[in-house]
């Protein structure tokens, strides 16, 4: 009998109670738990489960969860480069301790409330770099598996992973900094820095050098390392293919739904100097604060100091302070930040400068759009403004790209025929 090793992720940030149901309901009817297993890494020793995925025929794989693969980026971590763990705390890491709770890290709230509500205070937690992964006991491939959400939400809890338990692979679901935790950034007129952002690149990118470096331990092979994502994580990879360091370490890479080239994907240094100073404000204004809204650099090491009930509320303000930027969200990757990107990456893609020596599959997947399919009235009204998001669409006319929707009249009937289950 094979047995294969998952080891599941670290927290996310702002998850609904939804896909809280859902991932305790994978947790408690997909597998079932035998006994605690040891597997060594680098890093110390970590406990997880031996566990039966019961739709597939009761094949096993070992399963551990919220395995770090950096120090937690709290407090004067916040908003700076990703630390190496160096070794878990007292030289082990037991993913049996960590029950069925998806630790979360502060970030947007994602409508409609009814469907995807905000958890309450109490119920998340910042300390949320961590990752997970299956293997079996041999030298398979590895892949690494970057989730989506639009760079402002999103958890590894959306995917769970015993459907692979039959596949000889190893899976290792990335979580990484999001919203202004993940991308806040900084710059002088000189075009200098404390704070240049694209910290979540860089979780994303510390989270596959601890896969690269441990693949061996996991029972993979380090020169068979696939990297992937969909939506945000397919904008992602992207981003990851233009990093000499990444590719040194990948053999294959794809970008499902979402690629580096949309048009709100990067941002210049000066676009995240405004929304720092508006953030800010809407920090007194909307949550009696007293901040200093006084240069940049000041104002980040005032965030530093927030509670997490403040970058709550700082999530809140970052929400409102975002729909103030038309079609660009207020925190995304800064192209040309000296630390992730060494060189300016719009001009790298506009020269074909991506790595030729890994494989690169971009592509979509079937049926996707019904999962916006609660938002499509918003997003209806508002589309002749958001036209120019979409680089794809430039040279249609409105008419033409309005026709890809449903018509309001249509909408109830089409939505009874698609979703009767």
């Amino acid at each position: 009998m094979r047995i294969s090793v998952f080891i599941s992720s670290f927290s996310a940030f702002c998850i609904g109670d939804l896909i809280q149901l859902l991932y305790e309901l994978n947790e408690n009817r997909t597998d079932s738990y035998l006994e605690k297993v040891e597997l060594r890494l680098d890093e110390g020793t970590l406990i997880g489960y031996q566990t039966t995925a019961k739709v597939f025929a009761g094949k096993q794989y070992e399963y551990f969860k919220q395995v770090p693969y950096a120090k937690s980026p709290t407090g004067q971590g916040r908003f700076r480069k990703p630390e190496p763990i160096g070794s878990f705390l007292n030289g082990t890491h037991d993913s049996a301790a960590v029950g069925n709770k998806i630790n979360a890290c502060p970030g947007l709230g994602f409508g409609p409330d009814d469907l995807l509500p905000a958890l309450e205070a109490g119920t998340i937690t910042e300390d949320y770099i961590y990752r997970p992964v299956f293997a079996e006991k041999s030298s398979l491939p590895i892949f690494v598996w970057i989730h989506g959400g639009g760079l402002t939400l999103g958890t590894s809890a959306y995917y769970h992973f015993s459907s692979l338990a039959r596949e000889d692979i190893i899976i290792a679901v990335v979580q990484y900094r999001l919203g202004i935790h993940g991308f806040l950034s900084s710059f002088s007129e000189d075009g200098q820095s404390e704070t240049p952002g694209n910290f979540g690149l860089l979780d994303q990118q510390a989270a596959i050098e601890f896969v690269h470096r441990n693949a061996k331990n996991l029972g993979g092979d380090q020169a068979k390392i696939t990297i992937g994502g969909e939506s945000a994580g397919g904008w992602s990879i992207g981003w990851q293919m233009l990093s000499p360091k990444t590719t040194s370490m990948i053999r294959t890479a794809i970008s499902q739904s979402g690629m580096a080239t949309f048009n709100m994907s990067v941002q210049d240094s000066e676009h995240g100097n405004v929304a720092i100073e508006r953030l800010c404000q809407k920090m007194n204004d909307n949550f009696g604060a007293s901040l200093e809204c006084a240069e940049t650099e000041n104002i980040i090491n005032q965030f530093r100091d927030l509670t997490t009930e403040q970058i709550l509320q700082l999530q809140t303000a970052d929400q409102e302070c975002n729909s103030q930027f038309e079609n660009y969200p207020a925190w995304s990757p800064v192209s040309h930040d000296g630390v992730f990107f060494e060189e300016n990456a719009e001009k790298r893609f506009e020269n074909g400068d991506v790595a030729s020596n890994v494989g690169y599959i971009i592509g979509t997947n079937s049926f996707e759009g019904s999962l916006i399919w609660p938002f499509l009235p918003g997003v209806i009204e508002s589309y002749n403004d958001r036209l120019t998001v979409f680089s794809f669409m430039e040279g249609h006319s409105t008419n033409n790209i309005r026709q890809i929707f449903v018509p309001k009249d249509q909408q109830e009937e089409i939505f009874e025929n698609y979703f009767k289950f």
